[in-house]
């Protein structure tokens, strides 16, 4: 680039030469022609011809003169050409990855027009495709550029709880029918939540599909769409594909009345056309409609962002509402939480724009107000039916859909007409003697409001024929965090009574009210309460948030806004009467205040023509002063110059001789009178000292933060070593209990065959002492004398003296010897097994000693283990405190249900 923009430069200057040289030969030329004749009188024809000549040498030089500076001109093009290239190549090169940086240079182009689709998105898009993302974003609310570039079937970041994804379903579940409603969606959006519908829901569940257009003016929501729902019947005729269209606009209401009563399903689901559905996402709803049909569902909607088509996590909660009947989130009653399972379902005071229910139950309690106009209220109207006629309502974790959350509703731009109609509607039918609650929220008449809600008599005999409960029942059980306003005494704006001016809660977030143009907005609307409180600039609908109240600080100042319960705790006056005044003791006293203002102004007119004077007067005599230490100063000159040596010269200060110049420092640069010299620097130096404390600040919290991290490690890992140790003395507790019983297995099983085997040895001997003994008295009746004996051959079981008679003493002394034996071997016996038993309870005594030393053992360790976990736990614990009492000084932002509450998202 560098060679290129050279060679362009010596182009340009040997051109320019050439025409400077070409110029200076034409004018030598034409001097030696003006020389040649100058005493030759020309004539008429060669003046003519002469005339001509410089006609056409002055054209020429004139076109001559114009090429060149066309070239010049695009020349100079080119060279800013090359240097806008040189210096863009030079960024990159400097810049070389980080695609960021260069996002702050050409931020101006990407966000020609500042738009919100553009906050997030389309950094890289040309003039074209910002001016098309525009227009459509414009058209629809949300990136219809972007949609209509992203798959149908796009995979979804899984949101649901992990106990939700280990949950199993039954088969034999209702059959259920989607309804879509659209009033001139995008096409690529419509197509999204059909293909999600059909690839995430169960083949023998989905019956059918209700597609309801509300009069739609797009075309392609005719051809386009028709075309695309034959190609997705042709290939699932197992459902059925309805489409509903409205020969004019009836409203959204009417729109889910229409789908409902062309569905044929067990169950119906409705739901908006710009919506994905997550997997799993009937099962839970179909489950819980199962177990009881009198049950409206509502799953847990994901937000899909309306610039990038992102899917933002959304927590469950339940699905509440405000007095003027708008839309909102809210977190469950305390019961859900204590349950400790967040898959769960929870109570819900109403239900939002998408529901679930059976569809016969939705008929017998009288399926939508068909009176509700355009949108809005409906959903609010239909959940305090539900609750008093007999049925609840509940919202599923473990069901997700991603909703978009439109920038703007491109049918409806102002919605508060309608919202106002419909929530009139509602409280007229439903909410008793609380209905003047939404009259207050709208901020209009209790009556003659000129609001045309429409015929209710059918709706209210409706509720006679279900025999529904109060609104008074709905509020003590159902919805208790909804304040009911009993002690509202007057509503409105506060008007001046001599302008038309009112009073207004003033800038945000400051304390002070101001007067100002009436308008009759939120910011001026005022109300009464009996104990003599004035809120200002909107009253709360729910229990948990706190009222700002016009508080009297006990200062002399103006009366200021302060939440309620704050100028109670710091002791301000917040109790307002209000009386009849006199109007002219009112005119009178405004009167003494005019002229006491006037006397004041004419006072401090007076004292500035003082100051003026005594200014003049402080100039004389500075200019005096100053002109007498010039005098005193040229004398001192003089002294010094004529009688004082150089050496020993010393500078004095004028004002102040007893002090010498140039041994200490001036304090502060003269200057006018108030003014500081040095206050930029010392501004200066309170920006870098707040900036010091900032990093000061940062640095001890994110040092807490650390400690605080280090700390929970700590634990953490404390924890896991007693727990590793007691697991250690776990398993050797077990081992040892295994070995003690495999001992004692071991014994009783040795002692079993001691046992067995000295019945078997007495056993033999039995009956071999049986056989001698029969032997015995055999041989001993044969060969005695006595005829008993031999009469009575086995008469006597054991050998008797008289048996004897015949024998040799030889054989009668063996005898003797063998039954000697006998008894000395059961005595043998009796003492073994004495022994044996002995042996047998030391062996008993030893193990119960051993199981008593172990276990004192294990007791000793059990104690000093607990000992040092609770001393563990009391540091931890001690640690915590500290930290929490830190964190409570520096941040006080506790999550309650004033923390969801700013969550809180409406159908606005």
């Amino acid at each position: 680039m560098q060679i290129i923009y050279m060679r362009s430069m010596w182009v340009k200057r040997i051109l320019v030469l050439g025409c400077i040289l070409f110029l200076s030969y034409i004018s030598l030329i034409l001097r030696n022609e003006t020389d040649k004749k100058t005493d030759e009188r020309p004539t008429e024809a060669q003046t003519i011809d002469i005339d001509r000549r410089f006609s056409d040498l002055e054209s020429n030089i004139n076109k001559v003169y114009d090429l060149f500076k066309n070239f010049e001109q695009k020349q100079d093009a080119i060279q800013k050409m090359l240097v806008d290239e040189r210096e863009r190549f030079k960024d990159q090169e400097v810049v070389a990855a980080p695609v960021k940086s260069q996002r702050g240079q050409d931020e101006q182009k990407l966000k020609p027009q500042q738009s919100p689709l553009f906050q997030g998105w389309g950094e890289n898009l040309s003039d074209e495709d910002q001016e098309e993302a525009q227009a459509l974003f414009e058209k629809y609310g949300y990136n219809v550029f972007l949609s209509d570039r992203l798959p149908l079937n796009r995979e979804l970041p899984e949101t649901r709880e992990s106990k939700c994804l280990q949950k199993k379903y039954p088969k034999d579940l209702p059959s259920i029918a989607v309804v879509l409603i659209y009033l001139d969606e995008a096409l690529s959006i419509i197509k999204r939540a059909i293909r999600s519908i059909i690839d995430r829901t169960p083949e023998h569940l989905l019956r059918e599909i209700i597609l309801v257009d509300d009069h739609s003016s797009n075309d392609d929501l005719k051809g386009d769409l028709d075309v695309y729902v034959k190609s997705i019947e042709a290939q699932n005729p197992l459902f059925r594909m309805v489409r509903v269209r409205h020969v004019e606009s009836l409203g959204l209401t009417q729109a889910r009345i229409s789908g409902w009563r062309a569905a044929t399903a067990d169950v119906v689901a409705i739901l908006d056309a710009h919506i994905e559905v997550h997997k799993e996402w009937a099962e839970p709803l179909l489950t819980r409609i199962k177990a009881d049909r009198t049950v409206v569902v509502s799953p847990v909607f994901d937000r899909v962002n309306y610039y990038d088509l992102d899917v933002v996590h959304y927590v469950p909660a339940a699905h509440a509402f405000d007095w003027a009947l708008w839309c909102m989130y809210e977190s469950f009653r305390p019961e859900w939480y204590h349950l400790n399972d967040t898959s769960l379902p929870g109570k819900s005071p109403s239900v939002m724009g998408i529901m679930v229910v059976d569809r016969k139950f939705l008929g017998e309690i009288g399926a939508l107000d068909g009176g509700m106009k355009v949108y809005g209220g409906e959903n609010v109207e239909l959940g305090v039916r539900v609750w008093l006629c007999g049925g609840s309502i509940e919202v599923v974790p473990c069901s997700k859909i991603a909703h978009i959350e439109r920038n703007h509703k491109p049918y409806a731009p102002d919605l508060s007409m309608s919202m106002k109609r419909n929530a009139l509607r509602a409280a007229e039918i439903w909410m008793d003697e609380y209905k003047h609650n939404v009259n207050i929220a709208w901020n209009i008449p209790i009556k003659d409001h000129g609001i045309d809600i429409g015929d209710v008599s059918e709706r209210k005999e409706l509720r006679e024929k279900l025999k529904c409960k109060p609104f008074k029942w709905y509020l003590e059980n159902i919805y208790p965090q909804l304040d009911t306003w009993d002690n509202i005494l007057a509503y409105g704006g506060m008007k001046n009574l001599d302008a038309n001016i009112c009073i207004d809660q003033g800038l945000f977030p400051g304390h002070t009210p101001i007067a100002f143009d009436c308008f009759n907005y939120g910011p001026q609307h005022t109300y009464y309460h009996s104990n003599g409180e004035l809120y200002i600039g909107g009253l709360k609908s729910h229990k948990y948030n706190d009222n700002r109240c016009l508080a009297d600080s006990g200062e002399d100042t103006f009366p200021d806004l302060y939440d309620c319960n704050e100028a109670v705790q710091k002791g301000m006056g917040i109790h307002w009467d209000f009386t009849q005044i006199d109007k002219e003791a009112l005119d009178s006293q405004v009167n003494e205040r005019k002229k006491k203002e006037q006397a004041e102004a004419e006072s401090l007119k007076a004292y500035a023509a003082d100051a003026v004077r005594n200014d003049k007067a402080a100039c004389l005599l500075d200019q005096c002063q100053l002109k007498d230490e010039r005098l005193l100063q040229g004398a001192i000159e003089d002294f010094r110059l004529n009688f004082q040596p150089r050496w020993s010269r010393r500078e004095y200060d004028l004002s102040n001789p007893d002090k010498i110049r140039g041994q200490e420092e001036i304090q502060m640069l003269p200057g006018l009178v108030g003014e500081d010299p040095d206050s930029q620097g010392r501004l200066k130096k309170q920006q870098e000292q707040l900036r010091e404390w900032s990093f000061q600040q940062q640095h001890e919290l994110a040092t807490a933060r650390h400690q605080q991290r280090q700390e929970e490690q700590q634990y953490d890992q404390d924890r896991v070593d007693l727990d590793n140790k007691a697991l250690q003395l776990q398993t050797i507790e077990e081992e040892r209990r295994r070995t003690v019983a495999l001992a004692t297995k071991n014994f009783n099983l040795t002692k079993a065959a001691e046992n067995a085997e000295k019945r078997w040895k007495e056993w033999q001997q039995q009956e071999e002492d049986n056989r001698t003994d029969i032997l015995n008295q055999l041989q001993g009746e044969l060969l005695s004398e006595s005829q008993e004996q031999g009469i009575s051959v086995l008469g006597l079981p054991r050998l008797s003296p008289d048996s004897y008679k015949g024998f040799a003493d030889e054989q009668l002394q063996h005898i003797i010897n063998c039954q000697q034996q006998q008894i000395d071997e059961k005595r043998r016996i009796q003492a073994e097994q004495q022994q044996e038993e002995l042996q047998q309870d030391r062996f008993r005594v030893a193990s119960a000693r051993t199981a008593l030393l172990m276990e004192r053992q294990q007791a000793r360790i059990n104690k000093q283990l607990r000992r040092t976990q609770d001393n563990t736990n009391a540091q931890l614990a001690e640690a915590h405190h500290e930290q929490t009492k830190y964190l409570e000084k520096v941040y006080t932002n506790i999550p309650d249900d004033s923390y969801f509450s700013q969550f809180n998202t409406s159908s606005r």
